[in-house]
């Protein structure tokens, strides 16, 4: 195994999920035939970062190249360029974004609370037609609540635990005495 460097570990790390959740799925013969048969229907990926902030990444202007792989994926890509949270930490913010509706109006404002029922069959993946492969995974366990909340409407619906790399000390075997 070649040796590197925490920082370009660190800079990888993102990508994993990537890997284990969309390769697979990609493959399936589902998707196979819908992309055969609906081959002029664009690709939605929807990615949302808790707490990054757009005054650090290159894309939006920061001077030093910090986001590159952002950069180039926005070539292609449609950008927000003037959007404002929904919320003031992740549940209503995400919340916000799934369902389209102010937090006042979904309910979620609490850790780990869920939309109003009424939100359930109204977010964004009911709206996608059923010819879109609707697949969702996050890592943080306040999205998860919501997304589970939403799961009738995805073709997958990925565990956290599936795609984790191993527990809270695999940093540390990798990188001992990094403190």
């Amino acid at each position: 195994m070649t040796n590197i460097d925490r920082r370009t570990f660190l800079k990888l790390l993102p990508t994993v999920p990537f890997y284990k959740v969309a390769w697979p799925t990609v493959q399936t013969a589902v998707q196979a035939k819908n992309q055969a048969q609906n081959g002029d229907m664009p690709n939605i990926l929807f990615l949302v970062f808790d707490t990054l902030s757009a005054r650090h990444i290159s894309l939006h202007g920061y001077n030093r190249e910090t986001t590159p792989n952002f950069a180039r994926f926005a070539e292609k890509a449609t950008v927000f360029h003037k959007h404002v949270a929904g919320g003031n930490f992740t549940s209503p913010g995400t919340a916000t974004l799934m369902t389209g509706t102010y937090a006042w109006t979904h309910r979620a404002i609490q850790l780990h609370s869920l939309v109003r029922e009424e939100f359930v069959q109204k977010n964004m993946f009911s709206l996608m037609p059923d010819s879109y492969h609707k697949v969702a995974y996050t890592h943080n366990l306040l999205v998860k609540s919501l997304l589970h909340q939403f799961r009738g409407d995805l073709d997958v619906f990925k565990r956290t635990r599936e795609l984790c790399l191993a527990d809270g000390q695999f940093a540390d075997r990798l990188f001992f005495e990094d403190y």
